[in-house]
């Protein structure tokens, strides 16, 4: 798990706190909830590409598709938790995150994309549907599974 993470998960636990009732318990319990959703969204993306690999005639770049998409969600996670930083120091600041957060986003979207593109020689559908492939799993998985574990503040 990359080295950001930790402050994600700090600002996550603080925002959901902020819109749970005053109740709701944040321990163990929590975490682990929230680490096996960070797992299955990680995993699950890499297992649809490992398995699609053959059929797509993209198995021979594979090593590289995953090597260097873990090696990327490094900078990916530090550059995600500013807007988060800025959120906890700054509590007014949220147009000013949101637009942060949407720019940092596409600007992972099209990293992925180039990534992919560069891995793939220059096959532009396939680079875009590795890029879909790495991104949407793992935002309807996220979604889903915090909907399930009672996550979603609100």
């Amino acid at each position: 798990m990359p080295a950001g993470h930790g402050r994600q998960l700090g600002a996550w636990r603080l925002f959901y706190l902020s819109n749970m009732p005053p109740v709701t318990e944040t321990g163990i319990l929590f975490i682990a909830k929230l680490f096996v959703i960070d797992i299955v969204a990680w995993i699950f993306p890499l297992m649809l590409i490992a398995i699609l690999a053959k059929p797509l005639s993209y198995d021979g770049e594979l090593a590289a598709i995953i090597v260097s998409s873990n090696w990327l969600s490094v900078p990916i996670f530090y550059a995600m938790a500013v807007p988060a930083a800025i959120r906890l120091v700054v509590p007014e600041s949220d147009g000013l995150t949101g637009l942060l957060s949407l720019l940092f986003l596409i600007t992972v979207f099209a990293v992925i994309f180039r990534l992919m593109k560069t891995i793939t020689n220059n096959q532009v559908l396939l680079a875009s549907a590795l890029t879909l492939m790495f991104i949407l799993p793992s935002f309807m998985i996220g979604e889903r599974l915090q909907t399930y574990f009672g996550l979603m503040p609100g």
